[in-house]
């Protein structure tokens, strides 16, 4: 598993796990609506995307990211090259809107977006979403940062974190969810990214990794903000 990989892990200890805890608080209140059924057949999904190292091709520390040039929802063209000129990027690749764990931690992320342009840090996401869907996201989770769409998983592909999802699983988010991710994502199969954070310096060098076949866990804001203070 290819979590954090850079000194501030030793952070870990002293850093509030605020979206920790939001997210530890969200499942208990889910486990209360979710049928057994469900619950197993995520579980075993998770457990076999852990066991057979669905990450293993993510791009990790020390790696040098691909240039890409995504549009946001308004149509503008951000490119990584352009950024890269004014500083560290911080790169969120996440699932969809539609997912509660990505919603949490795109507004955890806006809570520190102030302190990541502090340390002359921009952040965007990435995901598959459509704009259309994507500017639902924007909306729902007062976002203020750059929100891309990575038609195809071009992107996510190139930085090896796309997965298709099982058929139980397909199942389940189409017939129990209502979601049809081919409509949302424009997309012809039921792929994803594996959700992940990246802190890339201006010479394309990743600083900061965290990918996880588990897309209950994500890294916290504050420690990205602890790894770009610590770049300068």
């Amino acid at each position: 598993m290819n979590k954090i990989n850079h000194q501030s892990c030793t952070l870990s200890g002293v850093i509030k796990m605020s979206l920790a805890l939001e997210i530890e608080n969200f499942n208990k209140i889910a486990a209360q609506s979710t049928s057994p059924e469900v619950t197993e057949a995520f579980q075993k999904a998770i457990q076999d995307w852990v066991s057979t190292r669905i990450d293993k091709e993510a791009l990790k520390v020390g790696d040098k990211i691909p240039n890409f040039q995504l549009e946001d929802a308004n149509g503008r063209v951000i490119s990584s090259e352009k950024l890269l000129k004014q500083g560290a990027i911080v790169i969120s690749f996440y699932r969809g809107g539609w997912c509660p764990y990505c919603s949490l931690e795109l507004r955890e992320l806006q809570k520190h977006l102030d302190e990541i342009k502090k340390y002359n840090g921009t952040l965007v996401s990435i995901s598959a979403e459509l704009p259309d869907s994507s500017s639902g996201t924007i909306e729902k989770n007062q976002l203020t940062f750059p929100v891309l769409t990575d038609r195809n998983l071009f992107v996510a592909k190139q930085f090896g974190l796309v997965f298709q999802l099982p058929e139980v699983i397909e199942g389940m988010t189409k017939n129990t969810f209502g979601l049809d991710l081919t409509k949302i994502n424009g997309t012809e199969k039921y792929e994803l990214p594996i959700p992940e954070t990246y802190v890339v310096d201006t010479s394309c060098t990743i600083r900061f990794a965290f990918v996880d076949p588990n897309f209950m866990q994500r890294t916290e804001p504050a420690e990205i903000v602890e790894v770009l203070k610590n770049l300068h």
